[in-house]
């Protein structure tokens, strides 16, 4: 990978060096690149079947020394080892560029901004950032404010996200552009596929279907969705609720995980609740579901399991906050 890949053009492709801590919408970034303009390297902060794929598709990858963060509220003990954490990256990700000589580095998520942004200063290339979050109010956003001098673009998937940047910073108007994520056109489940899928749950094929899907932790508001099931429930047993999804190995979400099973056990809906793991193509769930639950506790920038789920013709139930407003044109694809 030291000489640069030569573009049907003929010139030599320029090089993109992604540095991500949010692997589902890097796939969507990396889609959008013509290889035969940019080859693409990517320093990721895990291993696991993500970087086989990346691998597979013929990426290479750098092991980032991200290490792990919990996702309750961060202390400030908690934002010193950040920091400290970042300079680190920082200095792996100046040797990686310095050997690799990329033209660009693209910062996938907050967590990567500081180490790509330094690693982008000392080498004097390029630095995108792309935001896929709504920033709280605290020290991450005010630090992430003074990073913000040296970025050359700010990519937000919202205007909900780019606002608590601009309201710190009135100046990086100029550096801000809105793109809304892409989501990848779905399958339609083979004919038959859903009835299987419902015959292997135990669902009666005139049961409602509700799920909610995402990353179980307690931002996503899988313990809400449960306490609105367990009232549907105490109305009428026609319906089935699945949550779709798997805590990381934070403690915390794990601990979670476990109130959400001891909530449903204890409710009398342990035949009407199903916990379904983490999937990587939930096409076949969102055809079996009526409807579909965003209960985070808290703005989301834009989230895409919105738009795949109506994207499959699916009933949507989200709060009015973030960019989720932004998704809908009030009265004709949904109601405020």
């Amino acid at each position: 990978t030291n000489s640069p890949t030569v573009g049907r053009s003929g010139r030599a492709s320029e090089r993109v060096a992604v540095v991500t801590a949010n692997a589902r919408s890097l796939v969507e970034t990396l889609n959008s690149l013509d290889s035969a303009q940019y080859q693409s390297m990517v320093a990721l902060g895990t291993d696991g079947d993500f970087r086989e794929k990346l691998l597979g598709d013929g990426i290479a990858v750098k092991k980032l020394p991200l290490g792990g963060y919990h996702s309750r509220k961060k202390s400030l003990l908690d934002m010193g080892r950040f920091l400290f954490r970042s300079l680190y990256c920082a200095l792996v990700l100046t040797c990686w560029v310095v050997r690799h000589r990329p033209n660009l580095l693209f910062a996938n998520g907050p967590r990567t901004f500081i180490c790509a942004t330094l690693a982008g200063w000392l080498t004097r290339r390029p630095v995108i950032w792309h935001l896929h979050n709504v920033l709280p109010q605290g020290v991450e956003l005010s630090v992430l404010a003074v990073f913000s001098r040296w970025v050359h673009t700010i990519i937000v998937c919202s205007q909900a996200a780019a606002q608590p940047l601009l309201e710190r910073k009135l100046s990086l108007q100029t550096k801000i552009r809105l793109i809304y994520n892409p989501v990848s056109r779905l399958k339609q489940p083979a004919p038959g596929e859903v009835s299987r899928l419902q015959e292997a749950f135990g669902v009666r094929p005139e049961k409602v279907c509700i799920g909610i899907l995402g990353r179980v932790t307690p931002f996503k508001g899988q313990w809400h969705f449960l306490q609105a099931a367990r009232l549907v429930f105490q109305q009428t047993q026609e319906a089935d609720f699945f949550v779709i999804g798997s805590p990381a190995a934070d403690r915390t979400d794990q601990e979670y995980y476990r109130k959400l099973q001891f909530t449903v056990e204890q409710s009398g809906m342990k035949n009407s609740v199903c916990f379904i793991e983490h999937q990587r193509e939930v096409e076949r769930y969102l055809a079996m579901m009526d409807a579909v639950v965003v209960a985070s506790q808290g703005p989301e920038a834009f989230p895409q399991t919105i738009i795949e789920a109506m994207s499959m013709g699916k009933a949507v139930i989200a709060p009015a906050s973030g960019g989720i407003p932004e998704l809908l044109e009030d009265g004709k694809t949904g109601l405020f």
